[in-house]
């Protein structure tokens, strides 16, 4: 049915309208008005933005939630923030797990609404203002922050940050920030097939777990393979064993290949002047072949390397 009458978002609390102002960095402010969004309404009425919000909504640890919906049975007294955009809809910048609980619990959601649309980065801004939203997420969550970071922005006019910049910028160590960046380049399909079923979630994985998952992402791409193909066939094994660990351990050695082994003596010497000073040939597979030089006079060097892209160009121009 058409109905051209557009459904209110939202809803003033006992019929009296409860404001207040917020203040942005640059020194402005904006009215805020306290609403609530009826059970009905928070699914298709509000949402999260990644560029504001990095919580993973996936991943989310779904007993957590489902605790936290209990308590917002009972009262709900830490309300989410966000703002109206362009169409309407409020985009939440900080309340995503209680966005998620209300949705997941057939629940009414208490907002700050602010009552226009907001910069990214004065949403951004307001978000880390408040304290809640960076120190509830955990180092995945912050890695896809840092590396947003670390990649810049042409388009908006933000340079890339080094890591020590993104270090000193968000009060987390060198170290922190490195390994939070590699664990967010893991694909969350991934993530999800080994956490699924399991006692574990995204949280409870280690850095060596995601060092091993990201080694297991880059072979399926040297495979071509994609990652819902690796659940589906490994799927029956997958479900027999019962920790993240053991599948991680298992998709290794299904997906990962053997480094090749050379035998110390499995070479050709092709130049042998003495004991220190030779060039031989190693065959490491029939793909792949080594070519070392030990104390050899560099133009000679320098000329194989010429010959070998002279040879190489030759074979493309055919």
């Amino acid at each position: 049915m058409n109905n051209s009458k557009r459904v209110p978002i939202g809803r003033k609390l006992g019929g009296s309208k409860r404001a207040n102002l917020i203040t942005f960095k640059s020194g402005e402010t904006e009215e805020m008005i306290f609403t609530v969004v009826d059970a009905s309404d928070v699914e298709q009425n509000t949402y999260l933005s990644t560029e504001i919000q990095p919580r993973i909504y996936s991943e989310l640890d779904k007993k957590k939630i489902a605790k936290l919906a209990k308590s917002m049975k009972r009262h709900q007294f830490v309300p989410c923030f966000g703002f109206k955009d362009a169409k309407g809809r409020i985009c939440i910048f900080d309340g995503s797990r209680r966005r998620a609980a209300a949705t997941q619990a057939d629940l009414p959601l208490n907002i700050w609404v602010i009552s226009k649309p907001v910069s990214i980065e004065d949403a951004k801004w307001i978000a880390r203002e408040m304290q809640t939203n960076t120190e509830s997420l955990n180092r995945r969550e912050n890695g896809t922050v840092f590396f947003e970071q670390q990649s810049g922005n042409e388009v908006a006019n933000i340079p890339a940050m080094t890591l020590r910049e993104i270090a000193e910028d968000s009060g987390f160590s060198l170290g922190y920030v490195h390994n939070a960046i590699m664990t967010a380049k893991v694909n969350s399909e991934l993530i999800l097939l080994i956490t699924e079923d399991t006692d574990c979630v995204e949280s409870d994985l280690t850095v060596p777990n995601y060092k091993a998952l990201l080694e297991i992402q880059q072979a399926t791409k040297q495979k071509q393979v994609e990652i819902t193909e690796v659940g589906q066939q490994y799927q029956e094994k997958l479900n027999q064993l019962d920790t993240a660990a053991k599948r991680i351990s298992f998709l290794s050695k299904q997906l990962m290949e053997k480094k090749a082994t050379t035998k110390v003596n499995s070479f050709v010497s092709l130049i042998d002047i003495d004991k220190n000073k030779w060039v031989r040939k190693i065959e490491k597979n029939p793909r792949k072949v080594v070519f070392e030089f030990s104390r050899m006079d560099s133009e000679l060097i320098s000329e194989v390397e010429a010959f070998i892209k002279q040879k190489q160009m030759e074979k493309e121009k055919g």
